[in-house]
């Protein structure tokens, strides 16, 4: 999709200019290619748009999500992330289903109420992934589509993704609430419009 169709469509959607990079620009310098950790693709479709569109990020898409249950949530959701990586034309990486991993990484957390500790790991596990392959494919920054849903908390998030990376390392995470400025409701009229695959959950059920 052209910047020009883009710009058009949520023009259309939300009812007013999209991109407002000259009245809010972002609180540091643009990267040069960006890794982004794909939860969905209602919720990437709005992130994708904001960093490709609005602010002129080289961005490639990275689906990793081992706690998705049970294995045909987990194909709905990774052709979802497919089928905007291909309308918003970027490349999309993705690594192997491995639950047993995610449930490993939470395990004695595994009767957390939602939005506790285990999802907190949940996000740490998610994101140090996305930091491994950034590093491994020669990007500079990576980021999260998980700050668009208004049932995760954007504290969570920032710690998790500041934790991935550490303090020696030079790799730059880009920390945004991606729900705000219209993210949540564009990322609903994106899958309305594309007929994306809407979950009802998160993504693992509580033991």
């Amino acid at each position: 999709m052209k910047e020009g169709q883009a710009r058009d469509l949520v023009a259309r959607l939300l009812g007013r200019d999209p991109w407002d990079r000259i009245e809010n620009p972002p609180p540091f310098p643009l990267p040069r290619r960006l890794l982004l950790h794909i939860c969905c693709g209602p919720c990437a479709s709005s992130v994708v748009m904001r960093l490709k569109y609005d602010y002129g990020v080289d961005v490639c898409g990275f689906f990793s999500n081992p706690n998705i249950l049970p294995r045909e949530e987990y194909t709905l959701r990774r052709d979802g992330a497919r089928r905007v990586a291909e309308i918003l034309d970027i490349p999309l990486l993705e690594e192997p289903y491995e639950p047993e991993l995610w449930s490993e990484w939470i395990r004695g957390y595994e009767g957390e109420p939602e939005g506790g500790e285990r999802c907190r790991r949940c996000y740490s596990l998610r994101l140090k992934r996305t930091v491994l392959r950034a590093q491994s494919e020669g990007y500079d920054s990576f980021s999260t589509t998980l700050s668009v849903s208004p049932h995760v908390s954007p504290l969570s998030i920032s710690q998790a993704g500041r934790e991935a990376v550490g303090s020696e390392n030079p790799l730059f995470f880009w920390d945004e609430s991606f729900r705000k400025r219209d993210g949540y409701r564009l990322s609903i009229l994106l899958s309305k419009e594309w007929k994306l695959y809407r979950q009802n959950y998160c993504g693992c059920r509580p033991r």
